[in-house]
């Protein structure tokens, strides 16, 4: 895959391919927050 219109664009892809289950590792406050507004994490205490 290849993205070439700006830095967001990249971050906006990755979230979308993102799924249940999936794990984000990243250091930017705005891709975490985007992965987190998707609800697909698994909280289990």
């Amino acid at each position: 895959m290849k993205i070439y219109v700006d830095a967001d664009a990249v971050d906006l892809a990755l979230i979308n391919l993102c799924q249940a289950g999936d794990i984000v590792v990243t250091q930017d406050y705005g891709v975490a927050a985007m992965a987190l507004g998707k609800k697909d994490f698994n909280s289990q205490a």
